[in-house]
């Protein structure tokens, strides 16, 4: 299993049947393979739209020559190359993770990369490509000068540094670059992203710029992705100029980043952005302004801080809590009123949430990717695994069903009449979980998949199964911080879904080896699991009304259309079950306007037939019989 990091640090206590009662289990680390990929990192590059006289020295690696690869101690295979494509090995991954297969930078040609994934997990780099002939700098004296490159990369843990040195190779000064707190593992950059590096502190020593300087990449990593860089340059550095590498929404209490939250789990909100003094002075009154539109409006500031040079910090703005339902949408933008920023472009930043009257969510919406089965004992044989999510509880609410994703891809995807099994934990008290459904004197429910149900990794509908609780669970926050819901097989040939990405310890994943007992793993993509919950305080059923209309045409062989009408705006989920009462189909359609609705369903997978179809808003369901005829 690739990219399996034992930390050995962290024991849970598990109880129930499909997790063995009372076991002690210990978190390995992290897995990215079969994790499927996360999204795109979603930063604003920096513009190189400078006067011409900016640039100082430049090299596109045209020629392909001129630079040298070598390595360090730690080093046991895998070199810098300068190539004119991506690898092999890369561009033909699967699943595709999404990531650049080519450097789309604007000289074209070629690009210097280090594939880490094609040397496996016994290598170890610690890798250098330096520069072979100096560059003569003196003419330059103190001024304040920055390296700025296109690169590609999926990040991973692996290290990535930019080293200068302003006597020909006896000192460097090392920058790092593509850090672990600026860019979460698993994420892919742009296409390409640019990079601006700040590299005046390298002549400290000297005092000025010398006629001897060398500029090197180097890389560190085991098992990880790549790291692709071209058209380096040496530029002036611009006085002014902050970056926005990243920005989140979240509680002010906690860090998990929502992209639903039942209203009546709403708290204050935070939102962050980690800012980046890319310039060549230090930004002293720095601030971050937030602004949110749509259902809901708010402004506001973070107080005035000192960026220096070459350093990065976070700023946040707090104090705002929504209450209606609907789409936000936050702008953050970062400045320093003082000065006039060189490069606005890369102050900003956007990002977006919904309140919904009664699903939380942690994924983004759109499959990204995927969690295959794997061997983690080495007998050959795919193992059963789970998925669990967390959710924080700010109120007591009732948990009625679990939504989950369940994807296909061309080497098997997820059976048809696979069952499936699911449940609800919450904190333990002792660092672990606690079933609500033990298999014991509660038993656990289950699920068999349908046609209906997958979603194809190559399609753009995503399918979500509504698994409905045998009871509602209440979920106090007395009693348990998080709750956690939880799905899991006991055979080959599954794949859930997974989408965007989060830090570590939030989502986890429990592998049931056939030999080797139960691992447990720490995940960074979010697996597409949802807590569904009755409608939000403040939203009586009785304010809320359905007139679900009798599809049309009634019998039919294809597709048929639903007619229902909304007396308010509300959360709105769809389900078909057969005449004992198993799902067929449902959707969760999210919030939908006032007025009149209608639903396009395709029943040509059905078989001939009576069928039920159901609207359910808020907790409420209205339901109607159709007939397929075949």
């Amino acid at each position: 299993m690739k990219k399996i990091y034992f930390a050995g640090l962290t024991t849970l206590l598990v109880g129930g049947t499909a997790i063995a009662q009372n076991s002690e289990i210990t978190f390995k680390g992290k897995m990215s393979r079969e994790e499927g990929f996360n999204r795109t990192r979603t930063t604003i590059a920096p513009s190189y739209a400078k006067a011409p006289n900016d640039t100082i020295w430049f090299d596109d690696f045209s020629s392909g020559t001129g630079w040298t690869a070598s390595n360090q101690g730690a080093h046991t295979a895998g070199d810098w190359a300068i190539v004119s494509a991506m690898p092999a090995s890369l561009t033909s991954q699967v699943p595709p993770y999404d990531f650049p297969i080519a450097m789309n930078s604007n000289s074209g040609g070629n690009f210097a990369i280090i594939d880490s994934d094609a040397e496996g997990g016994t290598a170890t780099q610690d890798a250098l490509l330096t520069l072979d002939t100096p560059i003569d700098l003196s003419a330059m004296g103190t001024t304040s000068l920055s390296i700025r490159f296109t690169e590609i990369y999926r990040h991973y843990y692996d290290y990535n540094f930019v080293e200068v040195s302003n006597d020909n190779g006896t000192t460097w000064t090392t920058f790092a670059v593509n850090t672990v707190a600026t860019v979460p593992v698993n994420t892919n950059s742009g296409d390409p992203e640019f990079e601006d590096v700040n590299i005046s502190s390298a002549m400290a020593t000297a005092g000025s710029w010398g006629s001897q300087v060398l500029i090197r990449f180097w890389y560190q990593g085991q098992w990880d992705w790549f790291w692709g860089i071209d058209d380096v340059a040496i530029v002036e550095t611009p006085a002014d100029d902050l970056n926005v590498s990243s920005s989140k929404t979240h509680y002010t209490s906690a860090t998990i980043q929502y992209s639903q939250i039942p209203l009546s789990q709403v708290v204050d909100m935070s939102f962050d952005a980690n800012v980046t003094n890319v310039g060549g002075a230090d930004q002293t009154t720095s601030q971050l302004d937030v602004t949110v539109s749509g259902a809901g409006s708010f402004s506001g500031s973070s107080p005035s801080t000192n960026i220096a040079v070459g350093t990065s910090t976070k700023l946040s703005v707090n104090g705002y809590t929504p209450t209606a339902i609907g789409t936000y949408d936050v702008a953050f933008n970062v400045y320093d009123p003082a000065t006039t920023d060189n490069t606005p472009a890369n102050n900003v930043a956007f990002g977006t949430f919904d309140i919904t009257s009664n699903t939380y969510a942690r994924d983004t919406g759109s499959l990204d990717g995927w969690y295959a089965p794997f061997d983690d004992d080495s007998d050959m044989i795919d193992d059963p695994m789970e998925f669990i999510g967390q959710f924080e509880m700010n109120a007591a609410a009732d948990i009625t069903a679990i939504q989950a994703v369940f994807a296909s891809n061309s080497t098997g995807g997820t059976p048809v009449g696979q069952e499936i099994y699911y449940n609800v934990y919450s904190d333990d008290g002792a660092g672990g979980f606690l079933p609500v459904y033990d298999g014991l004197g509660t038993p656990i429910p289950t699920y068999t998949l349908t046609a209906g149900d997958i979603t194809s990794s190559t399609g753009s509908t995503t399918n979500w199964v509504n698994l409905p609780l045998p009871a509602p669970v209440n979920a106090d926050p007395a009693v348990s911080a998080n709750w956690y819901p939880v799905v899991g097989y006991s055979v080959d040939g599954f794949h859930m879904a997974v989408s965007g990405d989060a830090a570590d310890t939030t989502n986890f994943l429990t592998v049931f080896a056939t030999t080797a007992g139960q691992s447990n793993y720490f995940i960074t993509s979010i697996p597409m699991l949802r807590l569904v919950m009755p409608g939000a305080s403040g939203i009586e059923d009785t304010d809320v009304s359905l007139d679900l209309g009798q599809n049309m045409p009634n019998p039919f062989n294809g597709t048929t259309v639903i007619p229902f009408t909304l007396s308010q705006a509300s959360d709105v989920s769809f389900i078909v079950t057969d005449v004992t009462g198993k799902i067929i189909d449902s959707k969760e359609l999210g919030i939908l306007s006032s007025g009149e609705q209608r639903i396009e369903f395709d029943g040509s997978n059905l078989a001939g037939g009576v069928y039920y179809y159901s609207v359910v808003i808020d907790g409420k369901k209205s339901t109607k019989q159709f007939s397929v005829v075949k």
